[in-house]
């Protein structure tokens, strides 16, 4: 595998009224006319994929395809709050194989992610994500 892009919508239950999503990113991009949040991270052989998670049943579906994931990869979240509520989201998950040592990255890890990756790393990432998506309504 060279590169991955996972698409997933998700959206509360009726029966959460006053569940909605919170994302505290600072970086946005636009892709098809539409605000994403954005953050760049890397995951290395020695990470761990928490039980039950959607990472989880991700990896486990490419397996079952006959496909593994390479120990180093680089990946990209972007995130559109699909209502203004912001109780459903889009997000697209945009991976790369690494090619040789984990970067160092930038900051503290974000919930279901990572730490940051630095930015002469992470921008130019974002820009291949985005040049490898077309977004539209």
């Amino acid at each position: 595998m060279k590169r991955l892009v996972w698409i997933q919508f998700e959206g509360y239950l009726p029966s959460r009224p006053d569940a909605h999503y919170t994302y505290d990113l600072p970086r946005h991009v636009q892709a098809g006319g539409k605000d994403f949040f954005a953050n760049s991270y890397a995951r290395g052989p020695a990470d761990t994929v928490r039980a039950g998670s959607d990472r989880e049943h991700v990896e486990a579906l490419l397996r079952a395809h006959g496909f593994a994931i390479p120990p180093g990869m680089l990946y990209v979240r972007l995130v559109h709050l699909t209502d203004a509520q912001k109780r459903r989201e889009l997000m697209i998950i945009y991976g790369e194989k690494l090619e040789g040592a984990l970067p160092k990255a930038d900051g503290a890890a974000r919930p279901g992610t990572g730490p940051e990756l630095p930015p002469d790393i992470g921008e130019p990432l974002i820009r291949r994500a985005l040049a490898a998506l077309s977004v539209t309504n």
